[in-house]
């Protein structure tokens, strides 16, 4: 069991190495790096990362052996490719290898270790975080952006948060699952959007804005909140945005079923009333939608069919939807393309009736004249 999730560990987050020392020694693809230092997680037989350095058994034991690191118990050997624990004060086991809170690259990732081969407390740049409950057998601290985290006790992992700059630890597992480090900070511009259950990830700006529920809280150091947290948003309001002048609050413009925001967007009240987009109070609508007038605390459909508006009576429409134009008396909404048909249809009258009296005058003129133009009834049948 401990050996495959060690593998995926490794392979999840290895890659190439490129200093001359772990080209040399390190198994190919087998780097990661911490605090800037590349590191090997795994070290050709018969080495094993001292410090992020592959050391041999035999003629660098006097850099092994302070670090308590051991395979199966024992001291490394021919065989070995990487410590599997590192039972000594200050040391700690991270991806295979044995690493120091007194020096570099170990205390990038750990402070204090209060069990020999367990990383207690974190490095302050919180950039990783310790495991809890971990031995001295498995790995003691996460990246907080290392999605892949580690498994204790068999059952229970740890992990980070994709795209995760800094984090504080994760709460202990009582049974077995998997739990994420609560992410405080993301990288590449990035927000933290915390759920309601409190999980963190990273999103853009316009993800978060593009998520049902949640706003771009702030001016600069912006995050993604939810809609209904009472400190700083609207109970029970699902949709909001940045309140104008104020972008700390959000502006609620929807609420839950049943509910609608008053106008200023700062409450949610019980409003059943179908017809009504804003209320001022419970049951006491303020705004109405399209197609409904405010009579008194309510809203009263329009009756005429396509009425987008009837201002002072629910039979006269003096609105209607795109594409619609009321009656001369506001009881209907006709088409306007039918409108258009029928001005066209007179339209074409009108004109013919002038061509024809333009005509009959030119001939009336012309005959005076002595010219005869024959006019339509002069013409003999075709």
């Amino acid at each position: 069991m401990f050996p495959v999730i060690w593998c995926l560990i490794v392979n999840a987050l290895a890659v190439a190495c490129t200093e001359s020392d772990n080209t040399a020694n390190c198994e190919a693809g087998q780097c990661d790096t911490v605090g800037g230092t590349e590191i090997c997680m795994q070290c050709k037989a018969g080495k094993v990362p001292i410090k992020g350095i592959c050391k041999a058994h035999d003629t660098d034991a006097g850099a092994i052996t302070p670090t308590g690191c051991k395979v199966s118990g024992q001291n490394p050997t021919a065989t070995s490719v990487k410590c599997e624990q590192c039972d000594a004060a200050t040391y700690f086991l991270y991806k295979g290898g044995c690493y120091s809170t007194a020096d570099a690259p170990g205390n990038a990732m750990c402070k204090t270790v209060t069990t020999n081969g367990v990383c207690a407390d974190a490095a302050d740049s919180k950039k990783y975080f310790a495991v809890p409950g971990a031995a001295k057998t498995e790995q003691s601290v996460v990246l907080c952006s290392d999605t892949t985290g580690v498994a204790i006790a068999g059952d229970k992992t740890y992990t980070g948060v994709d795209g995760c700059a800094t984090c504080d630890p994760p709460g202990s597992l009582s049974n077995s699952g998997t739990k994420a480090a609560t992410c405080t900070a993301c990288d590449n511009s990035r927000l933290v959007k915390t759920a309601k259950d409190k999980t963190t990830t990273c999103v853009t700006e316009e993800e978060c804005a593009g998520t049902a529920g949640f706003f771009a809280k702030g001016s600069t150091s912006k995050t993604c909140e939810t809609c209904d947290v009472a400190t700083y948003g609207v109970t029970d309001c699902t949709t909001c945005a940045p309140k104008a002048g104020s972008p700390d609050q959000a502006t609620c413009t929807a609420c839950a079923t049943g509910k609608k925001p008053n106008a200023d967007g700062t409450s949610c009240f019980d409003c059943p009333d179908t017809g009504c987009s804003q209320c001022s109070a419970a049951s006491q609508c303020a705004v109405c939608i399209d197609g409904y007038r405010k009579n008194g605390n309510t809203c009263e459909k329009c009756t005429p069919e396509n009425c987008k508006a009837c201002t002072n009576d629910a039979k006269v429409c003096t609105e209607c939807v795109t594409g619609y134009a009321p009656s001369a008396d506001g009881s209907s909404c006709a088409s306007s393309s039918a409108n258009r048909s029928a001005l066209s249809t007179g339209a074409i009258a009108g004109i013919s009736v002038a061509v024809i009296t333009v005509v009959g005058g030119l001939v009336g003129s012309d005959r005076d004249a002595g010219t005869h133009i024959p006019s339509i009834a002069d013409r003999e049948p075709q």
